[in-house]
């Protein structure tokens, strides 16, 4: 039998992965853009735009490997979940994630 409160855990947990994952992408596209639109406020614009697709790139990289939870300790802690602990036990960097 499954109790009420996995079934809510469980469904906060996704949207909030999704929420991550949408955020994750949003805001370096925006800065992006905002790069972009202002290119002549930058001395070498070229450099910032490969910065902030760089950062776009592994958004899009880690968001899928994080919903599936198919990311390995180290791949974890270097897209700042830290890698210890179970989800939420808030160990390290940015969240507390593990495998």
């Amino acid at each position: 039998m499954v109790s009420a409160h996995k079934v809510v855990g469980d469904m906060a947990e996704a949207g909030l992965l999704r929420m991550i994952g949408t955020i994750a992408l949003i805001l370096p596209a925006v800065a992006l853009v905002q790069v972009l639109a202002n290119a002549h406020d930058y001395r070498q614009p070229a450099a910032v735009i490969a910065v902030w697709l760089a950062v776009l790139g592994a958004a899009a990289w880690l968001t899928p490997r994080m919903r599936a939870r198919v990311l390995s300790a180290a791949e974890t802690a270097a897209g700042g979940g830290g890698g210890q602990g179970p989800p939420g036990a808030g160990g390290g960097g940015g969240g507390g994630g593990g495998n």
